[in-house]
């Protein structure tokens, strides 16, 4: 019950940005001749159990919940930890600008301290190293420790 109650707290956050973000926001300087104005809006998502097939050409992420042991907190009350892993994904050799940005965007979404339904983020999230896959795909990892007591 305590993943469904994260998942349920945490996932709608990201589904929020992905649905919003314009890629005249977050386009660097050296990737816009990459993505025409006005003309890419939004980012898919590739959640956990449920089928997905990337776009051509556009960045996406995936999205996996990752529960840690639980522990007795305080009162001896169930203290759920866990990690909200964030794969941002961008095609590969167009050069890490554009996949580095949006990861760090992601991140921004998960700042230390932030809570919403009981979930808090215990740490400032982490930011990865980007690593190409032979798949055509370049990923920056984005990692966000959370709490549920």
């Amino acid at each position: 019950m305590s993943k469904l109650i994260v998942r349920n707290a945490l996932e709608p956050v990201i589904s929020d940005w992905a649905n919003r973000v314009l890629w005249d926001e977050f386009t660097p300087w050296d990737q816009q001749t990459t993505w025409q104005e006005g003309a890419n809006k939004g980012v898919a998502i590739a959640w956990e159990n449920v089928g997905f097939r990337p776009i051509t050409d556009a960045p996406w992420l995936q999205v996996t919940l990752i529960p840690a042991e639980t522990v007795s907190g305080s009162f001896c009350a169930p203290e759920y930890k866990g990690l909200l892993h964030i794969n941002v994904f961008g095609v590969s050799g167009q050069g890490a600008g554009l996949v580095e940005y949006l990861a760090e965007s992601v991140a921004g979404l998960f700042p230390a301290g932030f809570k919403v339904n009981g979930v808090r983020i215990t740490r400032p999230p982490t930011v990865g190293v980007g690593v190409s896959d032979p798949g055509g795909w370049y990923m920056v990892p984005v990692r966000a420790r959370y709490r549920l007591n």
